[in-house]
């Protein structure tokens, strides 16, 4: 049941801000304080993932060549190779990699390291 009302309610979004419309980024995220800017590799207010092969974690058969856009931390829009990205956004061509979006932490153990004293770029 809970599955059919989130559908029905993101094909109405979908249909509603139309296929190809630039999403919108509501508020800037904050920024990374001093001690985490060494593990960001991208500080932009949006993402976009172009090219990519999208497995949506719904059972259905991966999609070739999808674009997502990633908004606020939070997965934004999700369309064609020709989707547009909004305005400030950084836009990665993926070509050959995967996404598949809501996998965090299945299974972590970050506070195991392979060496003790290493810092962001792995030296002693």
């Amino acid at each position: 049941m809970w599955t059919r009302c989130w559908r029905g309610g993101a094909l109405a979004l979908f249909v509603a801000t139309g296929a190809n419309a630039a999403p919108q980024i509501l508020a800037p995220p904050a920024k990374p304080d001093a001690s985490v800017r060494p593990y960001v590799k991208v500080d932009a207010p949006a993402v976009v993932l172009r090219h990519v092969r999208l497995i949506d974690g719904t059972g259905a058969a991966a999609q070739a060549d999808r674009t997502v856009v990633v908004a606020n931390g939070k997965i934004a829009a999700v369309g064609g190779p020709d989707l547009a990205a909004p305005a400030g956004a950084e836009v990665l061509d993926l070509t050959g990699r995967t996404a598949m979006p809501g996998l965090v932490g299945l299974h972590d153990h970050m506070y195991y390291i392979a060496r003790p004293n290493l810092d962001a770029a792995g030296h002693s």
